[in-house]
């Protein structure tokens, strides 16, 4: 029997805070299993899904990352189809109405994989830029928050393609050694010498895979460099082939959720959350325009780079 004098106040929350968050969890969980269905739910969650990628689930481990607890990812996924997202409702422009018509997704052919995702970001970063955010003045457009130096969020909020991520480390005998991806897209929220990357999008090679493993790790990658520099390590990522779409996540706590999303039955939802992780990286834009600059970069302190393929020497 364990004496009085070991009770730990603290110790106990956080055991009864689990508790309590594990049966919302379970709550939460049934309500959608009956909305959903179960089957529709935990395909959702990912648990029929299986790659053929070269990576596998050994990523998380790997690269120091756990996995999100069921109510964590169902908050952070879960979209609502009665929810008033008013966000979201403007994505059908004219360029991306024009798009779908020429290309529906029954006929699309992996040469269309890369335009069709192109379309639906540059569509929804062109609205973000658009938009008003809250920033030095409230409510006023992004380009509108210029800082001392010119730049204002939609200076820093940039869309690029082919990125090669290096990053150094050791392995178990000390042997210094050189960690390198390629991605397809990165949506940046400031400078790259900062790796202030918001979103990394991985295209599938071939309709009919997706590689979100592979994914996740060029995202740890990033995260683990951020955090080792002190910054924002919260980090998005997209794998798909526009016929199947994974959304990732790793937060802060370096915890990463996956959710699995199928653009025949979940178009809405879909561009409902590239929206809304774009929407994100504006908002992460503007405070970058106006943070203090650090004496030392992100890639100077921990050796990262994510760089044009051009511009890396083997």
């Amino acid at each position: 029997m364990k004496c009085l004098t070991d009770f730990n106040p603290r110790q106990m929350y956080h055991r009864v805070a689990k508790k309590v968050d594990d049966f919302a969890a379970n709550i939460q969980l049934k309500v959608l299993e009956r909305r959903l269905g179960k089957r529709v739910l935990y395909k959702k969650f990912g648990y029929e899904h299986q790659e053929s990628g070269p990576d596998h689930n050994e990523v998380p481990h790997h690269y120091n990352l756990t996995l999100a607890n069921r109510k964590k990812i169902m908050d952070e996924w879960f979209i609502s189809p009665s929810a008033p997202f008013e966000l979201l409702r403007k994505r059908e422009d004219q360029n991306w109405e024009r798009f779908s018509e020429d290309h529906p997704i029954e006929t699309l052919k992996d040469v269309m994989i890369r335009p069709r995702v192109d379309a639906i970001m540059m569509s929804t970063i062109s609205d973000a830029r658009s938009k008003g955010r809250k920033g030095r003045d409230e409510g006023a457009p992004i380009h509108v928050l210029a800082n001392r130096r010119g730049q204002s969020g939609a200076d820093l909020l940039v869309y690029t393609s082919k990125r090669v991520i290096n990053m150094p480390f050791k392995n178990d005998k000390g042997l210094e050694l050189q960690l390198t991806s390629q991605i397809d897209n990165v949506l940046w929220s400031g400078n790259p010498d900062e790796l202030d990357a918001s979103l990394l999008i991985l295209r599938a090679p071939t309709v009919g895979t997706i590689w979100s493993w592979t994914l996740l790790k060029n995202m740890a990658m990033i995260h683990h460099a951020r955090k080792k520099a002190g910054r924002n390590a919260e980090i998005y990522g997209i794998a798909t082939d526009t016929h199947s779409w994974a959304f990732l996540r790793i937060d802060n706590k370096s915890q990463y959720s996956r959710w699995f999303l199928d653009w025949k039955y979940d178009e809405e939802e879909i561009v409902d959350h590239v929206v809304r992780i774009v929407d994100y990286a504006a908002g992460r834009a503007v405070q970058a325009a106006w943070a203090t600059r650090q004496p030392r970069t992100a890639s100077q302190i921990t050796g990262c780079t994510v760089t044009h393929p051009k511009t890396v020497f083997i």
